[in-house]
């Protein structure tokens, strides 16, 4: 019988992730500083890094579709799992030919433990004969649903309306073809590849057509977005296109961020998810003259705030304070605000945020307040690979005292009283959960510390800019949604869909006075919340 010479990307991947299960390092961080990684051509590396995040991300259902084939399957050996592991995740996922996974895989095997290749070949071509299929009918079906949302504004009012009740919630889904509801989790459960309690409460927090968005962005092409530096402007490249010219905003069309690697290393660009950007041009609208940040992190949005208050001509910031528990972070960011020629007077604090109302002096106020609280991160999953095996359920439990929830209701209680009248109180995250998002604000308000605070309708110049970029972004993204899918018994071509529709399909944000959630779309940008709150006593 003539072996099967296994491609050096899997090996790679396979080393990748055996190095992996004993390393707290992040995978995206780990495979940059991987020397095998680092040695392979440009093409290899993208297979490597889909490969080892996929698996990762989707591990969860992964696992649950090999424990219906391998009894004991916990206590296989380590490298048999890995090789399992990253075969289901190419036949399912990727929806790679059976017969090249099979005798890759098997081979694979058969270097690291050659008694375990017959029992994997008999295990993959199981697979390979029900669920390769399965996943492919279950997208299909979930791509029906976002496809048969006619009007973008009949999507707002659903996603606005208050919660239906079981009944109408049980008609929508036969509508679609669904007996009952575990029906529609167990195929958005599977299409995501993420665990079944963060599918649930999407659809309970957000609805079907949500749910069903999020479940078919998980597994697909992650778009890049970068933001101009005009104090450091770069050479443009051509395959950069403008998203929101005004701020500086690009996506990257069919290129690497590596390519650009000078440019985002000196600053001169900065990575950036487009929702997030809209969220900085917010703070940017408020025209604030003192401005306090909480959360600033390694300073991602903060370079943003300053590219943007630039670029749109604002008033200078005359005192600015950038606030994170981490001095290390706060290093980070000190480092890449010099690295960007970035001069304006800032003053860094590290402190622990939630009790922020007892460090400042008593009459230091500022004119907008804004919190990038800590969350779950629910909404960049695709992103932080890591995210749906280290998020807990109970980290969003409001009642326990070192929760996610609890904190954020303590950032919002703490920075109140640092607002001066009339001045804005920002809060934003990038969950999709509404426990973390509607419902902190709405507890906030009608605490103590939120009476003197409503929530209003943003500045009207971000809203317009706002709703022209994002139309721009969604009709990209529709673009590559569209011609990613292929469904015979119900296509939808780019060139036939009116605006409405092209809306529809990529429904980006819903809102309420003064609240915006960015949802988590197929080739577009992530989910983020942001609240605008204005102190009116």
């Amino acid at each position: 019988m003539t072996s099967v010479k296994v491609a050096s990307s899997r090996t790679v991947a396979f080393k990748a992730l055996c190095a992996l299960r004993k390393n707290t390092t992040y995978a995206q961080d780990f495979l940059k500083h991987f020397d095998a990684f680092c040695a392979l051509l440009q093409d290899e590396k993208s297979f490597v890094q889909h490969v080892v995040c996929g698996v990762i991300s989707s591990q969860s259902m992964v696992d649950k579709i090999l424990a219906q084939y391998v009894k004991r399957f916990a206590h296989q050996p380590y490298k048999v799992l890995i090789c399992l592991r990253m075969a289901t995740y190419e036949l399912v996922y990727r929806q790679t030919a059976a017969y090249a996974v099979v005798s890759q895989y098997v081979e694979l095997v058969r270097l690291v433990d050659k008694r375990g290749a017959s029992f994997v070949n008999a295990v993959l071509h199981r697979i390979a004969a029900y669920d390769q299929a399965n996943f492919a009918r279950a997208r299909q079906h979930l791509v029906r649903i976002i496809q048969d949302c006619h009007s973008y504004d009949d999507i707002l009012r659903i996603i606005n309306a208050a919660p239906i009740s079981v009944e109408s919630q049980h008609h929508l889904l036969q509508s679609f073809g669904f007996m009952c509801e575990s029906d529609f989790l167990c195929e958005a459960c599977l299409v995501s590849g993420l665990p079944t309690w963060i599918v649930k409460r999407v659809y309970h927090d957000r609805g079907l057509f949500i749910c069903a968005h999020m479940a078919l962005a998980a597994q697909a092409h992650v778009p890049f977005y970068v933001c101009k530096n005009p104090y450091n402007p770069p050479q443009i490249p051509d395959t950069l296109v403008p998203v929101q010219s005004a701020w500086g905003s690009y996506t990257l069309q069919g290129i690497s961020p590596a390519l650009l690697y000078n440019d985002i290393e000196g600053q001169r660009l900065t990575i950036s998810d487009f929702a997030a950007q809209c969220i900085a041009a917010c703070v940017v609208h408020t025209r604030p003259k003192k401005l306090l940040e909480i959360g600033c992190g390694k300073g991602t949005k903060s370079l943003l705030i300053s590219y943007m208050n630039k670029r749109l001509s604002c008033p200078a910031i005359s005192e600015r304070v950038l606030c994170d528990k981490s001095s290390q972070k706060l290093a980070c960011a000190r480092k890449r605000l010099s690295r960007a020629n970035i001069t304006d007077p800032i003053r860094f604090v590290a402190h622990d945020a939630t009790t922020l109302d007892t460090y400042f002096d008593a009459h230091e106020r500022f004119d907008t307040v804004f919190i990038d609280a800590p969350c779950s991160g629910s909404g960049t999953m695709r992103r932080h690979v890591e995210a749906p095996t280290t998020m807990s359920e109970a980290a969003l439990d409001v009642a326990r005292p070192h929760s996610l929830v609890h904190t954020q209701s303590e950032l919002l209680r703490a920075a109140s009283c640092l607002v001066n009248v009339g001045g804005f109180l920002i809060y934003a995250t990038c969950s999709i959960f509404s426990c973390e998002n509607e419902d902190v604000v709405s507890a906030f308000l009608a605490s103590d510390a939120g009476k003197g605070f409503a929530c209003t309708n943003f500045p009207r110049a971000w809203t317009q800019e706002l709703h022209a970029s994002m139309r721009e972004a969604v009709t990209q993204a529709y673009d590559s949604f569209s011609a990613s899918v292929v469904d015979t018994n119900h296509k939808v071509s780019a060139a036939a869909c009116t605006p409405s529709q092209v809306e529809s399909a990529t429904a980006c944000m819903y809102s309420r006075c003064g609240m915006y959630l960015f949802a988590p779309l197929a080739h577009s940008c992530d989910s983020h919340f942001v609240a605008c709150l204005t102190r009116i006593s």
